[in-house]
């Protein structure tokens, strides 16, 4: 991954983190997620813990799956995006690959969430 596919992967996982962090306080018992500048480490475990309680939500599975889809996206991706900036050897393609399509899909998922949310007001 070069630097601008690394940066340009950083700022859409933030932005994934922050679409999780709102969609959370609209649940229907909400969720307060900690702020996008805390540490990764105490974001990640907000987000496991997120993903192990959704099913508590009084919301069908579907959508509690939606979450705990985006919440375990966001954590895999952020793994790959460490091990990215850890790493000292070259790039390679497919952990491009894989963290783009783990935040493409957590979006989608938080935006389907997002879809079903705005029906029950």
């Amino acid at each position: 991954m070069d630097h601008d596919q690394y940066e340009t992967a950083v700022q859409e996982h933030e932005a994934l983190y922050l679409m999780i962090k709102a969609a959370c306080y609209l649940l229907p018992v909400p969720i307060n997620l900690p702020s996008a500048g805390v540490e990764q480490a105490e974001r990640m475990k907000a987000l496991s813990r997120v993903a192990s309680i959704v099913d508590q939500q009084p919301m069908p599975e579907e959508q509690y799956g939606e979450l705990g889809n985006a919440c375990l996206n966001w954590m895999i991706a952020a793994d790959l995006l460490r091990f990215e900036a850890e790493d000292r050897e070259p790039s390679v393609w497919h952990r491009v690959v894989a963290v783009r399509a783990l935040i493409m899909e957590g979006v989608d998922a938080v935006k389907r969430l997002g879809d079903w949310l705005a029906d029950q007001m």
